[in-house]
C-alpha cells in the first residue's frame, strides 16, 4: 500500500474514532483501532500498533463482545510475538483458545495456534508445539487451503527432525508436497 494511501485509510478511522462516541456501536470504534493498529504494522510501528490494539482490547472487555476479543488477542499476540515479547504472546494467544470463538473465525484461531506452537517450539517444548500445531492443521484443513496445509506439514516435519522422528519427518514432507501440488493445479 502506497504512503498516501496509508494517510488517507488513517484519516477515515481517525473520523470514526473522533466521532462522538454514543453514535458509534463499541465493536466499529474497536474494529478502527485494529485496522489502525493493522496500518501501523505495515508501517514497521509495532509499539503503535500494540497501543492501538490494546485500546481495542479494553472497548471489546467493556462490551463484552467475545468475537472482537477473539480478534484482539490474536492481533496482539500476533504484536508481542514479533516483539519477542514471548510471554505476552503466549498469554494472548492462549486467551484466543479460550474464548470459544465462532465458527467464522476460524483462520482467526488457527493462526493463533501455529504463533503459539511457533513459541513452544523456540522454548524448547517440541512435544506441546507438534500438538498444538497438528490442532491448526486440522483447522487449516476445514479452510481447505492447500498453502497453509502444506506449511503445517512442513513446520511438523521439521520438528519431527529436531526431535529425531526421521521417517516421520519424511512422510510430512512428502504431504507438505503433495499439498503444494494441489494448490499450483
Amino acid at each position: 500500500m502506497a504512503e498516501n494511501d496509508f494517510a488517507a485509510a488513517e484519516r477515515d478511522f481517525a473520523e470514526v474514532l473522533n466521532a462522538n462516541p454514543a453514535s458509534v456501536e463499541p465493536r466499529i470504534i474497536a474494529e478502527a483501532l485494529r485496522c489502525r493498529a493493522g496500518i501501523a504494522t505495515a508501517k514497521g510501528d509495532l509499539l503503535q500498533a500494540q497501543i492501538w490494539a490494546e485500546r481495542a482490547l479494553a472497548i471489546d472487555r467493556t462490551s463484552q463482545c467475545v468475537s472482537g476479543l477473539v480478534d484482539d488477542y490474536e492481533l496482539l499476540g500476533s504484536l508481542y510475538l514479533a516483539s519477542e515479547k514471548l510471554e505476552l504472546a503466549e498469554e494472548a494467544l492462549r486467551n484466543v483458545l479460550e474464548l470459544k470463538p465462532k465458527p467464522d473465525q476460524l483462520p482467526v484461531v488457527c493462526r493463533a495456534r501455529t504463533n503459539l506452537s511457533f513459541i513452544l517450539r523456540k522454548r524448547g517444548d517440541l512435544k506441546g508445539a507438534t500438538k498444538v500445531m497438528l490442532e491448526s492443521l486440522r483447522l487449516a484443513k476445514t479452510l481447505n487451503r492447500a498453502e497453509i496445509v502444506a506449511t503445517h506439514y512442513a513446520t511438523l516435519a521439521a520438528i519431527s527432525l529436531t526431535r529425531g522422528q526421521v521417517k516421520r519427518a519424511r512422510i510430512l514432507v512428502k504431504a507438505a508436497n503433495a499439498e503444494q501440488r494441489k494448490k499450483t493445479l
